[in-house]
């Protein structure tokens, strides 16, 4: 959990004007980590973002609500380089909350 907590830092010190792309970006790796950290809880190995997703999808779906958003706004960012908006930001971070309420009450 600590690199999901050095991510929140990074990302706290990140201008969203100036770097929206990094802001989802750095969103989604904190949601990554987080959801790892659930998954070894449970005895789960994924080793790759496709058996990640799979699994979430199918086991754990109120994570996955929150999760898959996060993965399809940050490969728009990181792959397709597509400019983000304020919005886009704005929405990845209320996604992330969402999903550590939902891993916090799984927890």
């Amino acid at each position: 959990m600590w690199q999901a907590g050095r991510n929140q830092v990074f990302l706290d010190g990140i201008d969203p004007d100036e770097y929206p792309d990094w802001c989802v970006t750095v969103a989604f790796y904190k949601a990554v980590h987080l959801v790892e950290a659930l998954l070894v809880r449970h005895r789960y190995e994924t080793g790759n973002h496709l058996n990640r997703n799979n699994l979430l999808r199918d086991q754990f779906e109120s994570v996955w609500r929150d999760y898959s958003p996060l993965y399809r706004l940050s490969r728009v960012a990181r792959y397709w380089c597509l400019p983000m908006r304020t919005g886009d930001v704005e929405h990845a971070r209320a996604r992330l909350s969402s999903l550590e309420r939902t891993l916090e009450a799984l927890s």
